[in-house]
């Protein structure tokens, strides 16, 4: 329960065992079904939210047939203190 606490308080575990903060990117798109691409690699496809560390990210929303999104976007920590 302590574990679920957290994570919707903006925190997840890393592979080393620690616990960082995160931040949400909601992305979504119409149609949805688009690609999303953050920093050259893909990640998942709209409609979807992201818990990323914060920081600054390239993000890009492609798909077949229509003109490409593309912007520089900051996610900020969204712990609760």
């Amino acid at each position: 329960a302590i574990a679920i606490i957290a994570y919707g308080r903006g925190y997840s575990m890393a592979t080393d065992g620690s616990v960082n903060s995160t931040g949400l990117l909601v992305l979504s798109s119409e149609p949805s079904g688009a690609q999303i691409v953050i920093d050259g690699k893909i990640k998942s496809a709209t409609p979807s939210t992201l818990s990323l560390p914060p920081g600054t990210y390239n993000v890009t929303i492609t798909k077949d047939g229509f003109q490409n999104w593309q912007k520089q976007l900051t996610v900020q920590d969204i712990s609760i203190n």
